[in-house]
């Protein structure tokens, strides 16, 4: 007995030690021996890109130290912060995981940031808009609901951090004509460190809009939101939910509330294919979803759109991982969930997740998620799905962080197959993924452009043997962290 109390008691001493609260030191590094005092350090759970009122900041010493008290490590983030605003190039790529000290490097500021956005004819739309300025943990401007937009195109920010930067400009409110100018996200505006003015002209493109009726199969869809498709939520108390619709879009964001006869028309569309995501009323996750092709300057016609009484089945709800388990692959490290935020780690070779939360479809089904790599070099989803019986992997940035293609088609790898393309991912740039599988056909699709249409009879469809434990469904990593979110599915109608 006297054994067994003290292995007990040196178990919990060990555990207690392991979960204690330390104190972080750190230094942070200006480039170009620039002052260290202008920026300050926070420890978070839940980063933010515009600091929160309420929330404990230390100073930066003239010689760049500081202490981050009371740190529970494995739990929080080291945010360095320039007034406002995060400083997200200067941010260390992980949580804190021990006591070692931290060394930030900053690129410096931008005194000034002067926006000049122009309509599809390249001049001002001669109206006040507004502007909202993105980073992966959200918007710059969130505490004032945007950034405004003069009637002579230009919108002003002062002393960002240098970093690069989405902007999404809100043209569907007040618009005279549903083909103003398109809604877009412009992406990766690169703001360098200097006290001169920085001067970014912004091009908004031809707009389309779409038309048409949704029909429920039982209720009327009044009150109903028909928007581009997102993956972004907005959290209560937000002064702009649709800024963080339009940081979750692939390409922009415009909605429109249906009418009490079923009508809509969507205004500010971009040119191409998109994938539209419908709401119900107070709802902020998609019910189902629709494909379009718009045309710029004219209405699309869409007819009626029928809405299933099934919705899309959503296994991932943000706050844990209810539904996930940790795949039993070679060297991996345990999954965790933040910022709403299902992150799957960088591993000794592979890190993974295995959903065990309900059965997946074998055919006629399309699954989707949104995902980014957070740090490491290599793929950061390899999601694997059903084919039938069989399984198959979408594999994104693999074999040094670019090659996309399904893993296997006849014993053959995404780096050798037909289905093997190159796609440049940005780090910290969320990526809307899509697969659909029938009988037929696995197609794939990156944002709302199709990359893969793989023929399925008369080919052998499998996985590499490495990721496996993520069958039947599942998602993994090989030495990157993926950050993901939105993952849902939905049965589709059987072919004839």
């Amino acid at each position: 007995m006297t054994c067994r109390w003290a292995l007990a008691a040196l178990v919990c001493g060990v555990w207690l030690n392991a979960a204690a609260a330390v104190d972080v030191t750190g230094k942070v590094t200006v480039a170009a021996k620039g002052d260290p005092t202008a920026w300050r350090m926070a420890a978070m759970a839940e980063p933010a890109a515009e600091l929160p009122a309420d929330l404990a900041t230390v100073p930066v010493a003239a010689d760049g130290s500081f202490t981050l008290p009371n740190v529970t490590l494995g739990t929080v983030w080291a945010v360095p912060y320039l007034g406002r605003f995060m400083d997200q190039r200067a941010m260390p790529a992980a949580r804190i995981a021990s006591a070692e000290p931290l060394a930030i490097e900053v690129t410096g500021l931008r005194k000034q940031l002067v926006l000049t956005v122009l309509g599809p004819n390249r001049a001002p739309l001669g109206r006040s808009l507004t502007a909202h300025l993105f980073g992966p943990w959200g918007a710059y401007d969130a505490s004032t609901g945007g950034t405004k937009v003069g009637a002579d195109g230009t919108a002003t920010y002062e002393n960002l951090p240098a970093g690069a930067y989405d902007l999404w400009v809100d043209t569907v409110q007040g618009a005279p004509s549903p083909t103003e100018a398109a809604a877009v996200l412009t992406r990766h505006i690169e703001v360098t460190a200097s006290a001169q003015p920085q001067r970014v002209t912004v091009n908004l493109p031809a707009a389309g809009a779409l038309r048409g009726t949704l029909r429920l199969g039982a209720g009327q869809a009044r009150g109903w939101v028909v928007s581009t498709g997102t993956g972004g939520e907005p959290q209560p108390g937000e002064k702009s939910p649709e800024a963080a619709y339009a940081a979750g879009a692939a390409n922009g964001y415009a909605w429109a509330e249906v009418a009490e006869d079923g009508s809509f028309t969507l205004p500010q569309l971009p040119e191409g294919p998109v994938q539209l995501d419908v709401r119900r009323p107070g709802e902020a996750r998609a019910w189902w979803s629709f494909e379009a092709d718009i045309k710029p300057g004219a209405v699309t016609d869409a007819g009626e759109l029928r809405v299933p009484a099934e919705s899309w089945k959503h296994l991932f709800g943000g706050r844990d991982m209810s539904g996930w388990a940790d795949a039993a692959l070679t060297g991996h490290k345990p999954a965790w969930v933040g910022s709403r935020r299902l992150f799957v780690p960088l591993g000794e070779d592979l890190s993974g997740v295995v959903y065990k939360g309900g059965e997946i479809p074998k055919w006629n089904y399309e699954v989707t998620l949104q995902g980014m790599r957070t740090e490491g070099h290599d793929f950061w989803c390899g999601l694997t799905f059903r084919v039938g019986d069989d399984p198959c992997t979408l594999v994104m940035g693999g074999w040094g962080g670019s090659v996309t293609g399904l893993s296997s088609i006849d014993g053959e790898d995404a780096s050798a197959n037909s289905t093997s393309t190159f796609v440049e991912y940005e780090d910290w740039r969320w990526y809307r993924a899509r697969v659909r599988v029938t009988p037929k056909r696995i197609q794939c699709w990156l944002d709302d452009k199709r990359i893969i249409d793989q023929a399925v009879p008369n080919h052998k469809i499998s996985v590499r043997w490495e990721v496996e434990p993520t069958i039947p469904f599942g998602i993994a990593t090989w030495r990157t962290t993926g950050a993901l979110r939105d993952i849902r599915v939905r049965e589709l109608p059987t072919e004839g």
